[in-house]
């Protein structure tokens, strides 16, 4: 499922899913299907696994990252705003780390997804 996700393969995504595959399993990083899809910008196999009850805050072992923050760290603005339209939280507390370590061509990203920029560029 988790390669299904990364590479964005949303028939075999949703066929493992049909069979019964947990949409929250976990590989040995602590990483879900769902935060390959959100870091890889699949985003129809996010909606899918979403739709299936992936866990959108779910997080990692090692980065302690979420769907959400992987995303906008690798510059996926379609799968940020799905995200963000389903419920991910914002403030999540490794967000402003995204965003600030963002390639500059793309810092912007973070402005505007709440009342008051994380962040400006002097």
């Amino acid at each position: 499922l988790d390669l299904a996700a990364l590479f964005g393969l949303h028939k075999a995504t949703n066929a493992l899913l049909q069979h019964g595959q947990n949409p929250n399993s976990k590989d040995s990083y602590g990483r879900t299907p769902l935060s390959y899809a959100a870091e890889n910008g699949r985003d129809k196999v996010v909606e899918l696994l979403l739709e299936r009850r992936a866990e959108i805050e779910s997080r990692d072992r090692i980065f302690d990252q979420t769907p959400l923050s992987w995303a906008a760290e690798k510059g996926h603005e379609a799968v940020v705003r799905l995200l963000l339209d389903k419920g991910a939280d914002l403030g999540a507390r490794d967000m402003l780390f995204t965003c600030w370590t963002r390639r500059t061509n793309r810092g912007t990203m973070c402005l505007g997804w709440s009342e008051r920029p994380m962040f400006t560029r002097g």
